[in-house]
């Protein structure tokens, strides 16, 4: 059964798939037979299966897979212990036992005296080492990190009284002389006691890392591993790291380059999460966090609160002698963004009729009074509808008019949440632990389920925070794993996981959902959602006298849906041979993704074009009324909203498992990414050298005209596409010629160097090499027949996705130091240099042609794609200092310099370029890129003593102390930014503009007490304590976060004579500034945070 099961889950994988299987065949029916479920297992099973929602419903593969966990073991994101049991004389003990107090670990030593604990969950323990007629030495404190090897040596002395036993407390090491590359680790002790708080802020404050970007990659250039389980979103480039609360964590391990042969997929850095595990006892804590201050209003000086709210509760610990359980669940809620800047906002009431007192001069003008509120009137605006809804009393033309006035007043600089904005999430993260000896097993999950509505500055403007004022969106991850580990012998083991994980995500208007035809029908009963609309697919206009209002009522109008699922298989070897650690092993992610998206009130203004009998349908009768062909009268009409549909037709239709040219049905997108390596580390007392191959493939599946006649579809091809009633034609031109292929799969081998040199106790040399790839994401190679007729025959400037995009590599080089500094301190310098190439780019085909199946002329066309092209280089300097604990203080200081240049920062750069319809003026020059930040800073100070007494007992204080050089943007002419879409003209070279500088000062004050013998903490978070402005963006012309320098120029003074002289109620000065400082210009103020939690 179980080796059927695994020839299901691998049919269709490639041939490194194949390779693989007969070795997890020949293990999983050796050992299955002799084993069955017990109890504990069944009953976790029964618990996942019943859980239910939507949350877990994708997670039923985990299920079947837990008929297996008597298989094979592998612990994930695991470590090493090593040493030497020496007498005090020097002498090796043979034989001496070395125990991992609280588990089943341990070794004997070798005739060398050498031990080896292998695969040692992330943690803290206390290490035994004992011989017979020695006193026995216990070393508490020994932290474990991932992938590491922590040196743990013994020197027993002759005991004088039997049984003899001595304790020593472990100090935090102060450098790692096994570490071949920067590698930062941030234990339990600090991720409890930060300031900050989410996996991306603590990541953000490590060396290398600059506002996400490691050692200047671009943005999705990083991979996250959660248990050892890679968590990358193939198809936005991303990682889905939402579902980890922070009380579940027990270590972030961020490696910002030079990384092993074991790891793929990624040209800037890794990132391993591990989560909390059962312990020997039972823990549980529970813990509420919530936002202090006002929600919102007009005082810029007020403490105002993001609507923050956290509960919390985890539980871990035994299940009987050889299981553990933890879980953890999370419900976090914004009530909304909060800014340094702030918003505009209108107070706008509908009415069927105005008091005459409402206009100054008691006519219909343009001079207005006040409200009945005591408020100055800005705008009334009137609107006549025609609310009939009787089909043929319309068909006869019969109105039923009304008017609506809609009186917008009270126009106000708000401060706080912006409305519209909530957010809620909640989140599960759990784990069981199984030791049944030479097997042990992990299963474990994370998840979280989220939904939150989209501020929109036009609608808050114009008074409308109603349902339907911003986008909503519901998205669901859960993740599912099995991690097997079974001992072949004290110094061998192999590790099996399997994991599966899924996407779900769904933005669009909240009071329709999936009824795409609803989102532009108008509805006429007096406040419905859609009531407003000026007919069938048009929101209201805007009142003209209030510059960047939206019209009263108006709907958000986009839908995009997309679902992504990910099954990843891996298996680790590795074999301790004295000095020697060989390891080897391999790894499959499949991918299954489903998209579908377009502009919805297309559907309703397209029917209501035809509608004769106002039954809201299009009937062929009536499109051939109309003058439209029912064959194609609906396709062209989806196609011009710019459908994008993988997994589904053109009308969102469900795959039905046959491609279909006349409706564009597209088979769901299922890249395979596949890898092996082979990795031997030597880790002798004076050196350890670390080599490795990893041999990769990419095969995405997805299809392109073939320009070659070889078999496969490639980048060329689309200079001839052909068409068939606006449809793509994948046939090509009928001779056999540009018909669609599968793109070829992409193969590379990469090696890895890297070595570390103790030249002596407290200095530590390390230098690697080493050549790394990954996939584009995805969203950008995968091209709808929908889209791409779209973008070929619409005429619109487009951007098109290019199936046939190759990945894009990188070579990387560091060099490091390690030094001890003094008792208590350490200082590690890295200096690092990157050459990246084949990233994505935007450019022009201007050697296109299209022709229409079987007419034989072709048409010259001048389309964008996206290509590999692009090009960067990276390097700088890294430095971190270290204090550990002493006398209460922890410090932690780092600093980066780095320089960042390219042809390009982001794949879309050059749309203005392409738009203007050109080859000319592509960026060729190495220039510095957006996100170059030339100095980046952080300091970390935590003082909490056990010592301490009065006041100060049980207090502990935390500070994280940020710095920013500024990123960069090019100088450009004045425009008005508001009324002038169009390209910026630089007025210098390429980002050689900086941003304004960033500051930040986070504090935590925390205090612990015990109520009835049940321990617990009370604490005081301060986000930006000093209230720092946080600019996010500049304008180019002026190099200022919220003037764009229009207004003091010529034509911006005649526009504010002009409107000032047609509206003299309006500030037109102030309203235009407004405008320009958007709440999303800059960070957050000062916020306050109270947290209260209480242990058991």
């Amino acid at each position: 059964m179980c080796s059927i099961y695994m020839e299901l889950l691998l049919k269709g994988y490639g041939s490194l798939e194949k390779r693989i299987y007969f070795i997890i065949y020949i293990n999983i029916y050796r050992v299955s037979k002799n084993n069955k479920m017990n109890n504990e297992q069944l009953k976790f099973v029964y618990t996942i299966h019943s859980f239910g929602g939507r949350i877990m419903r994708k997670i039923r593969v985990l299920i079947a897979l837990l008929v297996l966990p008597t298989l094979i073991f592998a612990q994930s994101t695991t470590a090493k212990l090593a040493g030497v049991v020496t007498d005090s004389d020097g002498n090796a003990l043979v034989g001496a036992n070395v125990v991992v107090e609280g588990t089943n670990l341990g070794a004997a030593t070798d005739e060398l005296g050498r031990y080896y604990i292998l695969d040692v969950p992330v943690g803290t323990y206390d290490v035994r080492a004992e011989y017979i007629g020695y006193s026995t030495i216990v070393e508490s404190g020994v932290r474990t990190s991932v992938g590491f090897t922590t040196t743990t040596d013994f020197a027993l002395s002759v005991a004088a009284v039997a049984g003899q036993e001595v304790t020593v407390t472990r100090e935090r090491p102060l450098i790692n002389p096994n570490a071949t590359n920067t590698t930062r680790i941030v234990d339990k002790e600090l991720i409890d006691a930060f300031a900050v708080r989410g996996v991306s802020n603590i990541v953000n404050l490590q060396t290398g890392v600059v506002n996400g970007y490691f050692r200047g990659s671009r943005s999705g250039d990083n991979r996250y591993f959660v248990d050892g389980v890679p968590v990358k979103d193939a198809y936005g480039g991303g990682n889905f790291i939402n579902g980890n609360s922070q009380t579940a964590l027990q270590e972030v391990s961020v490696q910002t380059g030079g990384f092993s042969a074991e790891y793929g997929g990624a040209n800037g850095g890794i990132v391993n999460i591990t989560t909390k595990t059962g312990g020997s006892a039972w823990r549980s804590k529970v813990e509420a966090i919530a936002s202090m201050g006002s929600d919102s209003g007009t005082d810029p000086d007020k403490l105002y609160s993001d609507g923050y709210k956290n509960f919390n509760f985890d539980v871990g610990g035994p299940i009987g002698d050889n299981v553990k359980l933890y879980m953890s669940v999370e419900q976090r809620e914004f009530g909304g963004s909060v800014s340094w800047g702030s918003y505009p906002m209108m107070s706008a009431h509908p009415m069927t009729e105005v008091p005459a007192g409402y206009y100054s001069d008691g006519t219909d003008g343009l001079v207005y009074g006040n409200d009945s509120n005591g408020d100055k009137i800005w705008h009334i605006e009137e609107v006549i509808r025609d609310n009939q809804t009787d089909p043929a009393l319309l068909a006869a033309g019969v109105a039923a008019n009304d008017t609506t006035h809609v009186v917008y007043s009270n126009y106000r600089r708000m401060y706080g949440q912006q409305p519209h904005d909530s957010t809620e999430r909640t989140t599960i993260n759990g784990n069981m632990t199984m030791d049944f000896g030479p097997l042990r097993v992990k299963v474990g999950t994370q998840a979280y389920d989220y939904s939150g509505n989209g501020y929109s500055f036009g609608r808050a403007l114009g008074g409308w925070t109603d349902t339907g004022a911003g986008s909503y969106n519901e998205s669901t991850f859960a993740m599912g794993y099995v991690n097997f580990r079974y001992t072949i012998s004290p110094l061998s083991y192999i590790k099996v996981s399997l994991s599966n994980q899924d996407y779900e995500s769904t933005t669009g208007n909240e009071n329709w959902g999936d009824d795409i035809q609803a989102y532009g029908t108008r509805t006429k009963a007096w406040g419905s959602p859609n009531y407003y609309l000026r007919r069938d697919g048009y929101n209201p206009v805007g009142p003209s006298e209030i510059l960047g209002a939206t019209g009263y009522g108006s709907q958000y109008s986009g839908y995009n849906k997309r679902n992504t699922t990910t099954n990843t298989f891996s298996f680790d070897y590795t074999n301790q041979i004295g000095y020697n650690e060989f390891k080897m092993g391999g790894s499959i992610d499949n991918t299954e993704i489903s998209r579908y998206g377009l502009s919805p009130f297309g559907v309703a203004r397209a029917i209501a074009t035809v509608d004769a009998n106002y039954d809201g349908t299009a009937s062929n009768e009536e499109i051939i009324a109309a003058g439209g062909d029912p064959a194609d009268w609906r396709f062209i009409n989806y196609r011009a909203l710019y459908v994008t549909n993988l997994g589904y037709n053109i009308y969102g239709d469900e795959w039905n498992g046959t491609y279909n040219q006349d409706d564009h049905m597209q088979a769901p997108a299922e890249p395979t990414q596949s890898r092996f390596y082979i990795q031997d580390k030597l880790e002798f007392k004076d050196v350890v050298l670390q080599m490795g191959l990893s041999f990769e493939e990419i095969d995405t599946g997805a299809m392109a005209p073939d320009s070659d006649g070889d078999g496969y579809g490639d980048s060329d091809g689309f200079n001839h596409l052909y068409f068939n009633r606006q449809r793509v034609d994948r046939n090509g031109d009928g001779e056999g010629n540009f018909v669609w292929k599968k793109v070829k799969a992409e193969t590379a081998v990469h090696p890895r160097i890297g070595f570390s040199f103790p030249v002596s106790d407290r200095t530590v040399f390390r230098a690697n090499y080493g050549t790394h790839w990954q996939s584009v994401p995805m969203s950008y190679l995968y091209l709808a027949d929908s889209q791409l007729s779209a973008d070929i025959l619409a005429g619109n400037a487009t951007a098109s996705e290019n199936p046939a995009l190759k990945p894009e590599r990188s070579t990387q080089y560091e060099i490091g130091i390690e030094q001890r500094v003094g008792a208590f301190a350490s200082l590690k310098i890295e200096g690092f240099y990157k050459e990246s190439k084949d990233y994505l780019t935007l450019q022009n085909r201007l050697n296109a042609f299209t022709s229409t199946s079987g007419a034989g002329a072709e048409t010259q066309q001048n389309w964008a794609q996206y290509l590999n092209g692009d090009v960067m280089v990276s390097q700088g300097l890294t430095m971190n200092f270290e204090m550990r604990r002493t006398k209460g203080l922890y410090a932690q200081a780092n600093y980066t310099y780095s320089e960042a240049r390219g042809t390009g920062s982001y794949g879309s750069q050059n749309f203005y370029i392409t738009w203007i319809g050109t080859d000319d003026g592509y960026p060729k020059a190495m220039n510095l890129l957006d996100h170059d930040q030339t100095h980046t800073a952080n300091v970390i100070l935590d003082w909490r003593s056990p010592d301490a007494t009065g006041f100060l007992a049980n207090t502990g204080f935390n500070a994280v102390m940020s710095y920013g050089s500024g990123t960069r943007y090019t100088p450009s002419q004045i425009y008005s930014t508001l009324f002038e879409n169009r390209w910026e003209f630089p007025e210098g070279p390429v980002n050689s503009g900086t941003k304004p500088t960033y500051t930040n000062l986070d504090l935590r004050v925390d205090r612990g007490f015990s109520i009835g013998g049940v321990d617990a903490n009370l604490f005081v978070a301060l986000y930006n304590a000093m209230d720092t402005e946080h600019p996010q963006d500049v304008y180019r012309g002026t190099g200022n976060v919220a003037e764009d320098g229009w207004l003091a120029t010529e034509s911006g003074q005649a526009w504010v004579a002009n409107r000032l002289a047609a509206y003299p109620d309006v500030d037109a000065e102030s309203l235009y500034y407004d405008l320009l400082g958007s709440p999303g210009r800059w960070g957050s103020p000062r916020t306050v945070r109270i947290g209260l939690n209480v242990s058991f």
